[in-house]
C-alpha cells in the first residue's frame, strides 16, 4: 500500500496511563533535652545563628538530611526551615526497621516403605 504525502505509516502503542506517585512525607521526631527544647539553627552546626526552638515529643516535616553532620532540615513552623542536630532528633525511616522473613515452604515428605 503506498503511503500519502503526510501520512504516518506503522502501529500505534497504546499508552498505559501512569500511576500517580504517592509523596512520601518524612517527619522527625524531637527527643528529650535537658533545656526542655531544641534550638533550630540556619546551618546544621552549633555555631550557626539560632532561628527558633522545638520542643519534645513534637514530629516535624524533614527535607534534607547533612550527609556530613548528620543534622536533619526541617519545617518547624509554616514556611520557615531550619536545621536540628541528630543528637535530640531521630527519624524512623534512618532506624533499621526488622524485616518479615519469608515463611518457610512446606515440602512433601516422603515416606520411606519397605518392600516384602
Amino acid at each position: 500500500m503506498a503511503s500519502q504525502p503526510g501520512s504516518v505509516e506503522g502501529t500505534a502503542t497504546p499508552q498505559t496511563p501512569e500511576e500517580p506517585v504517592e509523596e512520601v512525607v518524612q517527619k522527625v521526631s524531637i527527643l528529650s533535652t535537658p533545656t526542655g527544647f531544641l534550638r533550630v539553627r540556619q546551618e546544621p552546626t552549633t555555631q550557626s545563628v539560632e532561628l527558633g526552638q522545638v520542643v519534645p515529643g513534637k514530629e516535624y516535616t524533614l527535607l534534607a538530611t547533612d550527609e556530613k553532620s548528620g543534622w536533619f532540615k526541617i519545617e518547624y513552623e509554616e514556611g520557615k526551615e531550619g536545621w536540628v542536630t541528630n543528637q535530640y532528633a531521630k527519624t524512623p525511616s534512618l532506624s533499621p526497621s526488622p524485616k518479615a522473613s519469608p515463611s518457610p515452604k512446606s515440602s512433601p515428605t516422603s515416606t520411606p516403605t519397605t518392600t516384602p
